[in-house]
């Protein structure tokens, strides 16, 4: 595992801001007992940085530990609050909000990526958790939605059936599922609220409770003026330590999508640490990890890199990497 030094890691985000002002990692502690810090990036915030790497959690305790208990994503929509364990650290830093999902291998617990959030005045984006209600379809549990007043009172009304919309189809599919262009996609049924709120990424994520079982589906709507990820790529598993591009949504940095559609094998990286890891690991500087990139990386000023593996039951299906 990758344990990088969060105070010398910067969070860049390029010419547009993006809602996510940090990013960590937590994974179980070899005795089994808490989670401890395994990687991040927190942008300018040192203080923060170094508390969080000092901090552990115990099975309930402060974001972490309650998906740690659940299995389940967690939204908390203020930090300032005595359940988040680095409140007094988390005002002074600015942040507000914090998403947090679990990762797990045939019911083995692995670990927890907290995404933090700020949306001050400008920032548009969400986060939304669907779960099965007793007909079988997927409603909304728990959102943030960032400055989307309209958006968020049309999206409490909205189900999906299996196979329906972007929680539906990444339900489907046990993949996860990438839609551009959302305001024209008839795949996404709401795209006249997100004409009208200038989202135009969607990213699904499945979060299964085993082989069949579905928890949750975790939706990132991402805007073009507050970018969630300057880049998101969906590499599947395709072999012993193989893995095929299989979508990508790169904004303003579509000079890295010519490297992307080549079939890689084993080595170090990104991708193959990540599934290695089989956590979800932060890279504080990609240009590192992957020379072959680094030229297309650097000219668009992208360090930050965030990895995702993504298991159904105890298979490796996909892994998804998020440039921040």
């Amino acid at each position: 595992m990758i344990h990088a030094d969060p105070a010398t890691t910067p969070l860049v985000t390029g010419p547009a801001q993006s809602l996510i002002r940090g990013v960590e990692v937590w994974e179980v502690a070899p005795e089994g007992d808490k989670l401890r810090w395994s990687s991040g990036a927190y942008g300018p915030h040192d203080a923060f940085a170094e508390e969080s790497r000092r901090t552990t959690f115990e099975l309930g305790e402060g974001l972490p530990g309650m998906v740690w208990k659940t299995g389940s994503p967690h939204i908390m929509h203020s930090l300032f609050t005595g359940e988040f364990k680095r409140a007094e650290a988390a005002r002074a830093a600015g942040l507000s909000c914090g998403i947090a999902m679990p990762f797990s291998n045939d019911r083995e617990f692995r670990g927890v990526l907290v995404f933090l959030c700020d949306d001050g005045d400008q920032g548009q984006g969400a986060f939304e958790i669907w779960v099965q209600n007793e007909r079988r379809e997927l409603g909304l549990s728990a959102s943030y939605y960032a400055n989307l007043s309209h958006f968020s009172r049309l999206s409490h009304f909205v189900k999906f059936p299996r196979g329906s919309g972007l929680p539906g189809q990444t339900w489907q599919m046990r993949f996860p599922r990438l839609m551009s262009s959302l305001a024209e996609s008839p795949a996404f049924m709401r795209g006249a609220g997100a004409r009208a709120s200038g989202l135009n990424m969607g990213l699904g994520l499945p979060c299964m409770r085993s082989a069949w079982e579905l928890d949750s589906v975790v939706v990132m709507l991402s805007s073009a003026s507050t970018p969630l990820a300057r880049a998101i790529e969906i590499w599947m598993k395709t072999g012993d330590e193989q893995h095929r591009f299989h979508s990508g949504h790169f904004g303003d940095c579509r000079e890295i999508a010519p490297a992307s559609h080549e079939v890689i094998g084993g080595g170090q990286g990104l991708v193959q640490q990540v599934a290695a890891a089989g956590l979800p690991i932060v890279f504080p500087n990609c240009q590192a990890i992957e020379p072959e990139r680094a030229a297309a990386f650097a000219k668009h000023s992208l360090t930050t890199t965030v990895g995702m593996p993504i298991f159904v039951g105890s298979v490796p299906v996909a892994t998804v990497l998020m440039y921040l």
